[in-house]
């Protein structure tokens, strides 16, 4: 198991799971190289009860609420969308980020001594997943142009209509987030929809 999937276990209670269906999306995307070799580590749930989901290297998570409000053809957008930003490496540059700040603190408390080791654990459970965030607030100014642009690579494979009611969905789920982490940046919902190849209606 590599340290990613560790990592989603023990702090986000992530639970994996296999889906034939996405596996099918992402060859059709050309993506299937990216994702985790392991099928049984490429998609988790995640005990994260206002998030959406993220690129996170080679695995897509899930928030558990959201994957259980989605419909399969909702499910199929959202996968799409993250496979999209694997198409530009966008989750994998934040990934690699965060990698080495943390992998930095790690190799201080080690040059310190055996003592640090809890400091250390607590120094990557901090601070992965915030530095992730952060990075995408940074770089927000790109941010959005490169949601929409990701939202219309993902309408190309998938049903515009699942595309645009899961984009409502998922800023819902995000603006519940705690406080603490870094506000949604994204485009407005309109706008990302009106960006959307085809009809993706978004009055419901």
């Amino acid at each position: 198991m590599d340290l990613t999937s560790l990592y989603l276990r023990a702090f986000f209670g992530g639970r994996p799971f296999k889906s034939s269906e996405l596996d099918s999306l992402a060859h059709r995307m050309g993506v299937a190289e990216e994702l985790s070799p392991n099928p049984g580590h490429r998609y988790f749930l995640l005990r994260a009860s206002h998030m959406s989901a993220a690129n996170v290297g080679n695995k897509i998570v899930f928030g558990e609420r959201f994957y259980e409000r989605l419909t399969n053809e909702q499910l199929l957008a959202v996968a799409a969308h993250e496979f999209a930003h694997s198409m530009h490496h966008n989750g994998r540059a934040k990934v690699a980020s965060a990698s080495l700040v943390v992998s930095a603190a790690l190799t201080l408390a080690a040059l310190v001594g055996t003592g640090s080791l809890l400091i250390a654990e607590v120094a990557f459970i901090a601070l992965f997943f915030p530095l992730m965030g952060g990075l995408s607030y940074a770089s927000s100014r790109s941010n959005g142009d490169e949601e929409s642009a990701c939202d219309n690579l993902a309408a190309s494979f998938v049903n515009s209509e699942a595309m645009a009611s899961s984009i409502i969905l998922a800023q819902e789920m995000s603006a519940r987030r705690f406080r603490l982490w870094p506000r949604n940046r994204n485009p407005p919902v309109d706008e990302r929809a009106k960006r959307l190849p085809g009809d993706g209606d978004l009055s419901t």
